[in-house]
């Protein structure tokens, strides 16, 4: 009529609260002033977020903190050594190294590398199990100025095949038990390090002068292919320290802290795992290959070693409180989960087994430098609550958006994506894939963003 129209809406209180509908109401006015304002456009192109709220949104994503941004991980591991140089750095089944002697033993092997012709940007692929020599390879691959690529020596040999031939690695560090398996790819030069140890040691022990820089490629970790064939996801220096130096300071770890390393190295998890220690001199133990299956194996370690700080996928962390007792692993104070979507009970079932250790939930694809929300479960959680993957950390932003790429407000699901220091350079080899998926910034020119596929919503 001529005094305008009347909407009324009605709800179940049982579902949805007043806020929330109220929000509804915002949106949807927002909505039909922008349709008036322009009526040319797709639905789905329309912005309906009020300003207010958007202003919400931009709070949530605040998340500009100062970091060396020009430095790289060697860089940041030395410094380390500068610090405590007889501090224990790793240790494996009894054996371990120092900062100094796992310094020494890195600078010999990239010096072998540099031999070999590896230079800034080489990928060197590498495939052992767990142990001493795995960390010294890791190392010496980004001192002599390549990134690694890491090929779990126990994946079916065709996947092994498929990783090599795509990644177009022509060096591959292994070990002598894995030698005769891994020829399997013609012009792949491979080096058993544990072979070459004479040779190594003839090597000079002294720094090399720098050869990597922070726009320098880390790694290229493959997804698992779940969804299609597996994608080499190439991850810069700087996106990782990014994760790394947020991890010191949310976590709070010192060199007093003791990490358990128990996730394979094929998958990103194990970045933070491996070089997360060596930036603050805490000490590193490695688990024994298959450990990572084996509750009791876990318990027993935890307790000897006087683990601090460790990672679970939430179904292997449902398998591993049920073997625990109360008072087993006092020394735990925080347990990390992530790789999968933790639920409920198993935040209760932990809270019951671990009432004095904090449990973190983290979210992140592996294109976006291992984890990118971080949630810290409160004491007070109950079972009615739901399990939330947090907000974004340092130097990351989240946007929530539709198809259209207009930004959805809270409470409305769309499509996660992920901006900021921490997104991958792209996908090796695979130029269609990485401009699907890697795409310019919707509100910043010049930006870029990932699209995870994922649907999330943020919560008031």
């Amino acid at each position: 009529d001529r005094d305008g129209m009347r909407l009324e809406l009605e709800y179940s209180t049982a579902l949805f609260d007043r806020g929330t509908m109220d929000r509804f109401l915002s949106h949807y006015q927002e909505l039909l002033m922008a349709v008036l304002a322009d009526p040319s456009l797709s639905l789905g192109a329309y912005g309906y977020v009020p300003v207010e709220e958007a202003a919400v949104l931009e709070s949530f994503n605040a998340t500009h903190v100062d970091y060396p941004g020009d430095m790289d991980l060697v860089s940041l591991f030395q410094e380390q050594v500068r610090r405590s140089p007889e501090a224990v750095a790793v240790s494996y089944k009894g054996d371990q190294l120092s900062y100094r002697e796992l310094d020494h033993r890195s600078n010999r092997l990239a010096r072998y590398l540099v031999s070999q012709g590896v230079c800034k940007g080489t990928l060197v692929g590498i495939s052992m199990d767990r142990g001493l020599d795995l960390l010294t390879g890791l190392w010496g691959i980004l001192k002599s100025g390549g990134a690694y690529v890491p090929i779990d020596p126990r994946y079916p040999l065709e996947r092994i095949k498929y990783l090599l031939s795509d990644s177009g690695v022509e060096l591959l560090l292994s070990s002598s038990q894995y030698a005769s398996d891994l020829a399997v790819v013609d012009g792949v030069v491979q080096v058993a390090v544990d072979m070459i140890a004479d040779e190594l040691k003839a090597l000079s022990k002294r720094k090399l002068p720098a050869r990597c820089s922070s726009s320098d490629l880390a790694y290229v970790i493959y997804t698992s292919g779940s969804t299609g064939r597996p994608k080499g996801v190439m991850n810069q220096h700087d996106g990782v320290i990014n994760r790394l130096l947020w991890a010191l300071e949310a976590h709070e770890l010192t060199r007093d802290d003791i990490i358990l390393q128990k996730t394979t190295f094929s998958f990103d998890v194990s970045v933070w795992e491996l070089f997360l220690p060596s930036l603050c001199g805490a000490k590193l133990v490695l688990a024994a290959p298959g450990g990572e299956k084996d509750s009791n194996y876990l318990k027993v370690l935890i307790e000897k070693e006087k683990i601090t700080t460790m990672h679970f996928v939430p179904s292997m962390l449902e398998l591993f409180l049920e073997v625990l007792n109360d008072g087993d692993c006092k020394t735990l104070r925080q347990v990390i989960c992530s790789g999968e979507a933790l639920q409920s009970h198993q935040v209760q079932n932990f809270k019951a087994k671990l009432p004095s250790t904090t449990l973190f939930n983290l979210y992140g694809p592996t294109e976006a430098a291992i984890d990118v929300t971080s949630w810290k479960v409160p004491s007070d959680f109950t079972e009615t609550d739901k399990v939330r993957i947090g907000g974004p950390i340092a130097n990351t932003t989240v946007l929530i958006l539709n198809e259209f790429n207009a930004l959805q407000g809270i409470g409305v699901p769309g499509e996660l994506c992920i901006a900021g220091v921490q997104v991958a350079r792209g996908y090796v080899n695979d130029s269609e894939r990485t401009k699907e998926k890697f795409v310019s910034h919707p509100f910043l020119e010049g930006e870029r963003m990932y699209r995870t596929g994922d649907m999330a919503v943020w919560r008031d």
